[in-house]
């Protein structure tokens, strides 16, 4: 027999077969790399020649001999089923997966006139993953925040690849808000099912779960990668490294292969390690990851800067630690830090990844209120990796702080509904960009399409109870945020939109009910936080005052264990300046002021002027707030905080009423209120900037007042009580625009409802001389009993 396969060369003959073939292959993986083709096309092609074997032998061995030959019956038969095997075959095994183009180069120039390219993955080819903590093996305590950290480092080498959009739910603070409300933990052991439901809500494809341990070797991990929808694919990987590094790059490295196997994508991941991304000093990783679990999920910011101070006495060059440190000595105020830290940062931003390096690079020209580059950078994130889902939200969120372009900010938010559908959050912040620009249809279309896609979220029914309690419309605002609070009965937002509603008709019993129903439901500190704020502005409505900063110092106090330094003070210690200067007197609350911002310096330290504006205002010191103002326009200049401009109409208003000049306090507080319905911020009610806009209503009603414009103090007044009846405030400023008018009967019930709204109200809060002197000048008996 080998003497007849000699005699018909057949081995020789498969030989050549065997070598055009490997040639094909090479030309093909060629082809592969130079046009980022699909792997499916080698995978297709190595079928189709192993499938064409039995051909190929047949013909080799029929006309392999020395000598004319003839082909046969079989042959002509043969030849073609087997050519019709090996086509259907490679159809049906690798026809779904794409075989154009997956990827592009693409060229830029940086915002420092510096050529760029990277290579793309072409939209619809990336695969998303949702990474969850890992539990540390027998619970050691020691190993817990490793574990749960580790996956921020897989994410960090996925992320290399163009086809994979990785994210890590420990550096995603709405994910673990989920968690705390739904597991009660810190996301180390979240349930199967919950996971999933998580994963397929954000519309991620595949999950990442698993165990870390400690061995005598190093690390070792066994890993679950599970398909999120029903019935999906899952694998269980065993991997492991000396050290973390060599951990999560083990780990990345069998990811990539079985999530590329899915679409055939070709290899174009970096190659870079983990050692050269993060560092090769084990310790300085372990301090690294302990920083990032204290920082993410513990909001211990001391922990975390001692662990990365630890981590670059081991490693200088850490760039991440430094960016982390950046960020932690800003969440703390301490500016001047962090630019040092950004320095060393972009010293070594070779060992940073393009997500890295455009976060710190946007970062640092904000921290520098060099705005206009900030944005440039971001763009030039989204230019190079335009399939990104986190570049384009990063620029649409930039655009919204500091971009000032409407239009643009609106194009970059539908771009990110382009990339990431899932992110239908997207749809809100469209519909009061589109209402901050007037662009009343196109704001109800947005909403209307966020409620076709989350027919069972809360923030749709929220946002029409917003919008009819905009246009005065209260049982149609509550009737929305009902329906709101019985679809997502574990959540407090609705419930506060119905305390809101009963306040602003000065309905205390019900606003009391559905604030304690609130604080019923707020199952963690951030939902408690949120309940305390709350219920403190709404009880200076109520004229409760001394409650109120009872609950406002209760709000702090929950505040230190979930919030930074910086949030703390900006959005829960600083607003209530005014409320302190009225029950602690102005000196008391000046030196609160300093103590909130103890540590701070740079622009972080200068956010004190608004503070301390609003305080000077309360105590009725014009120079001292107007000094606080100028301090104020120029850190909104620098930050480019335009959407602020009515805080300053209001200072400005305010300064000039305490003078005596009404003319520019009406004009000013006028233009301010324009300003703030034209802004984002009136859709926020009491959890935001509620107060403000009482005030400008208020302060305008009373310089119409004083300079005798009557007539249109009443007009501007009867809108404004519409809808703000229970405003005891507008109120009074409005009884006095009807007793200058001459309209004495309007004037009494206005004041009578004026009292009816204080009667319970603390005494030190109150206008007393105003009540006063108006019931002096109102008929005996007209406005009722004294307060």
């Amino acid at each position: 027999m080998l003497a007849e396969l000699k005699r018909r060369r057949v081995l020789p003959l498969l030989g050549v077969y065997l070598g055009a073939a490997w040639v094909g292959v090479e030309f093909s993986n060629f082809m592969v790399e130079r046009y980022h083709l699909s792997q499916g096309w080698i995978d297709a092609l190595i079928a189709m020649i192993a499938l064409m074997l039995p051909a190929v032998m047949v013909f080799a061995y029929n006309h392999g001999a020395p000598g004319p030959d003839r082909w046969t019956r079989m042959e002509r038969f043969l030849l073609p089923i087997n050519l019709l095997i090996a086509v259907s075959v490679a159809v049906l095994v690798f026809g779904d997966r794409p075989m154009g183009a997956m990827a592009d180069t693409l060229e830029r120039v940086d915002e420092e006139g510096q050529k760029i390219s990277r290579t793309v993955a072409r939209e619809g080819y990336q695969q998303r993953l949702l990474l969850f903590g890992l539990r540390a093996a027998d619970e050691a305590p020691e190993l817990k925040p490793l574990a749960l950290a580790l996956p921020k480092m897989i994410e960090t080498s996925l992320g290399s690849d163009p086809f994979i959009e990785p994210e890590s739910v420990s550096g995603n603070a709405r994910f673990l808000a989920r968690l705390r409300r739904s597991a009660g933990g810190d996301g180390s052991d979240v349930p199967a099912a919950l996971r999933r439901r998580m994963a397929q809500e954000a519309r991620y494809s595949w999950i990442l779960s698993g165990e870390m341990r400690r061995t005598a070797a190093g690390w070792t991990a066994t890993l679950q990668l599970a398909g999120a929808a029903a019935g999906g694919q899952e694998v269980q990987l065993e991997v492991a490294g000396k050290r973390l590094t060599d951990l999560a790059d083990a780990a990345s490295t069998e990811l990539r292969s079985i999530m590329a196997r899915q679409i055939g994508s070709p290899d174009l991941a970096t190659g870079a390690t983990l050692d050269e991304q993060f560092s090769s000093n084990d310790e300085a990783v372990a301090a690294y990851l302990r920083a990032e679990y204290l920082r993410d999920i513990q909001n211990d910011q001391v922990g975390a800067r001692a662990e990365l101070d630890r981590a670059l006495e081991l490693d200088a060059s850490f760039a991440r630690a430094y960016l982390l440190r950046a960020r932690v000595a800003l969440d703390e105020g301490r500016q001047a830090e962090a630019q040092a830290d950004l320095v060393k940062v972009l010293a070594h931003d070779y060992r940073l990844n393009d997500p890295g390096l455009f976060k710190a690079r946007a970062m640092n020209y904000g921290i520098n209120g060099q705005s206009d580059k900030r944005v440039a950078v971001s763009r030039l994130w989204t230019e190079l990796h335009p399939a990104s889902a986190e570049a384009q939200i990063h620029l649409a969120m930039t655009l919204n702080w500091f971009g000032n372009e409407p239009s643009a900010t609106i194009a970059a938010f539908e771009r990110v509904l382009e990339l990431s559908p899932n992110s239908t959050w997207v749809y809100l912040g469209l519909a009061e960009l589109h209402l901050a620009q007037g662009q009343i249809d196109q704001a109800s279309a947005a909403a209307e399409k966020f409620g076709e896609a989350e027919p069972k979220s809360a923030r749709g029914p929220r946002w029409e109870a917003r919008m009819a309690l905009n246009q005065g419309e209260f049982m149609a605002a509550a009737a929305h945020a009902e329906r709101a609070a019985l679809l997502r009965p574990e959540l407090v937002g609705p419930l506060l939109d119905l305390a809101e509603i009963d306040a602003l008709q000065g309905n205390w019993q019900g606003m009391e009910r559905h604030l304690d129903g609130a604080t019923g439901v707020a199952a963690e500190p951030r939902q408690q936080i949120t309940v305390l704020c709350v219920r403190a502005q709404l009880y200076v409505l109520a004229g409760w005052l001394q409650r109120a900063l009872q609950h406002a110092d209760e709000c702090a106090e929950v505040a230190k264990t979930v919030a930074t330094p910086l949030v703390q003070a900006m959005d829960i210690k600083l607003p209530f300046s005014g409320l302190r200067t009225q029950m602690l007197g102005l000196e008391k609350t000046l030196a609160e002021i300093e103590v909130t911002l103890a540590g701070f310096d740079g622009e972080m330290r200068r956010i004190g002027s608004f503070a301390r504006m609003f305080a000077y205002l309360h105590a009725d010191r014009a120079d001292e707030a107007e000094h606080e103002l100028n301090e104020l326009v120029d850190v909104l200049a620098n930050w480019n905080r335009q959407d602020l401009d009515y805080m300053v109409a209001l200072a400005r208003g305010r300064i000039a009423q305490m003078r005596g000049d009404y003319a520019q306090a009406a004009t000013e507080l006028a233009e301010g209120i324009e300003l703030y319905d034209s802004s984002g911020h009136r859709n926020m009610g009491a959890a935001g900037f509620l107060s403000l806009h009482l005030s400008l209503i208020e302060h305008e009603l009373r310089a119409l007042v004083a300079l005798g414009e009557s007539a249109q103090a009443l007009e501007r007044g009867e809108r404004a009580i519409v809808l703000f009846p229970g405003v005891a405030a507008i109120q009074l400023a409005y009884a006095e625009a009807a007793f200058i008018a001459g309209k004495v009967e309007l004037a009494s019930q206005s004041l009578q409802r004026v009292e009816a709204l204080w009667a319970e109200a603390d005494e030190v809060g109150l206008p007393t001389q105003r009540i006063s002197a108006l019931r002096d000048k109102l008929p005996v008996n007209a406005a009722g009993p004294a307060l």
